[in-house]
């Protein structure tokens, strides 16, 4: 029976979360497809993109005098000032507190795997009038921004060199594009059936492909429940947006008339037998299936070839006809199902009827 398009996909919360921003992270973040009880799909189409925006970090802050505690930043100007996040994220904007009428260059260096290198393409940038910049994002775990001033090799020369100066600092916000990398998309606790390595495209909507298949495996295996849980995992912590999921189901009756999933039948030799299932007003059969499990009874051969000692010969012609007799053991309480008559003709030729 066909039932309408849902469009729930609920979080611990119970909330739908189509058309909301989600946090992923390496821990997993998990949701579930609320189908109902007895339902499988019969198409499932989920679109998802990168969170737009990005999140401004928590951070601890440390200069060359030490770490900056409750905000308390020093009042003397400082050389450097570093801020530590604590993990791997995708900087992307820095603003720094500055008198509005300080210098506003700035060399920055990332952290990152154990060791510090200079951001790229290059480490020194202008500051905007509010004391900002933007950048395309770049991993790091921790930053490090230096006051620089340019001065002259040689008094008057035009030629300048960029060099370290301390200046007046009073805070510094760090800011992360909400792109996760490395996510993955898996149904229940099995492998990962969807794998973006790397940061998360944006641009347009990416469809999270081969649920529909593994969705219906894992129903099978948990026929009782009424919905479906997706894990979705990423490296590098970040946000989707679930753009949008639609999904077509179909009805599956498990259960024989009087609620049995199962039932076992005696099937005697060339005969038949029946079982029923009632469906529900109004619904159309698409397919049946099951499953049987044979159970026949054991047979074994009493008196195989090998095991006959005496062997008889007997005249069989138009005037002659032959019969053999033997018994079973009544410590055998069997059921005789065949026999198998050894004949070796002693003439040249015969016909057998």
């Amino acid at each position: 029976m066909s039932a309408p398009k849902l469009t729930a996909l609920l979080d611990a919360d119970g909330n739908d979360r189509v058309g909301t921003d989600l946090p992923v992270t390496a821990v997993g973040t998990t949701l579930k497809l609320a189908l109902g009880t007895g339902r499988e799909l019969t198409s499932l189409k989920l679109l998802i993109r990168p969170a737009a925006g990005s999140d401004d970090l928590a951070c601890t802050y440390a200069t060359e005098q030490g770490p900056v505690r409750n905000g308390a930043w020093p009042t003397e100007e400082v050389a450097w000032a570093t801020a530590d996040w604590g993990e791997e994220r995708p900087l992307a904007a820095l603003t720094l507190g500055m008198p509005a009428t300080d210098r506003k260059k700035i060399r920055v260096k990332l952290f990152r795997g154990g060791a510090w290198f200079p951001l790229t393409p290059t480490d020194v940038l202008v500051l905007d009038h509010d004391n900002s910049r933007r950048f395309p994002p770049v991993l790091a775990s921790k930053v490090m921004v230096e006051p620089v001033v340019e001065e002259s090799v040689v008094k008057d020369s035009p030629t300048k060199i960029t060099v370290a100066k301390a200046a007046k600092l009073t805070g510094l916000t760090v800011a992360a594009a909400r792109v996760p990398q490395g996510l993955t998309v898996a149904v229940g606790e099995s492998e990962p059936l969807f794998r973006i390595d790397g940061p998360l495209p944006g641009g347009n909507s990416i469809p999270v492909t081969g649920l529909l298949q593994a969705i219906n495996a894992w129903i099978e295996g948990h026929p009782e429940a009424d919905a479906v849980p997706l894990d979705l995992k990423a490296q590098v912590r970040g946000c989707i947006r679930i753009e949008s999921l639609d999904v077509a189901t179909f009805t599956v009756a498990r259960s024989l008339d009087g609620g049995d999933a199962e039932t076992t039948l005696e099937l005697p030799w060339e005969e038949s037998v029946s079982t029923a299932m009632t469906l529900e007003g109004g619904s159309r059969l698409r397919s049946v299936s099951f499953r049987t499990e044979s159970k026949l009874k054991a047979q074994a051969v009493l008196l195989s070839p090998a095991s006959i000692q005496d062997r008889y010969a007997h005249l069989c012609d138009v005037g002659h006809s032959a019969a053999q007799g033997f018994a079973l053991s009544q410590d055998l309480p069997v059921t005789l199902a065949g026999i198998d008559l050894y004949l070796r003709p002693a003439t040249q030729s015969g016909r057998l009827t």
